[in-house]
């Protein structure tokens, strides 16, 4: 990877890590929202984006990733694939109704992880973003 696009996908994933920081806290600014389907799609921008940095961020989302892959991957139900995984992982981050904003936003980085690894359509749409983002950063 080229320093410039890693540089530049790290800028971005701070900023969205930021939006995601201000969503979680509240804030009055206009096009940030408190609830829980922003912050689930936030935190999954933030984890495919993270993966795209690579170096510290990368190291970052694979450890929040850990926590729900640990019960949902290998887990008392067998294995059911990273493809199934990510899709259980964005149901439970945008479907119950859940007290704290920070539960959603695990789920929903989680799915961004896992998305990338996924492949199917899944994979396509996460390095589609990927690659989109790297190349107007001037990456070769």
């Amino acid at each position: 990877m080229h320093i410039l696009g890693s540089a530049t996908a790290s800028g971005i994933a701070l900023l969205i890590f930021t939006v995601l920081f201000l969503a979680m806290r509240g804030t009055d600014l206009k096009y940030i929202n408190s609830n829980k389907r922003y912050v689930a799609t936030t935190a999954s921008l933030f984890g495919v984006m993270a993966m795209a940095a690579g170096q510290s961020w990368s190291d970052l989302v694979l450890g929040v990733h850990d926590l729900p892959a640990s019960v949902v991957v290998n887990g008392p139900m067998g294995d059911p694939g990273t493809g199934i995984a990510t899709l259980v992982y964005l149901l439970l981050g945008f479907g119950p109704d859940w007290p704290k904003l920070w539960i959603p936003a695990i789920f929903g980085i989680s799915a961004g992880v896992s998305a990338g690894n996924a492949g199917g359509y899944l994979g396509v749409l996460t390095e589609t973003v990927r690659t989109t983002v790297l190349s107007m950063a001037g990456a070769s």
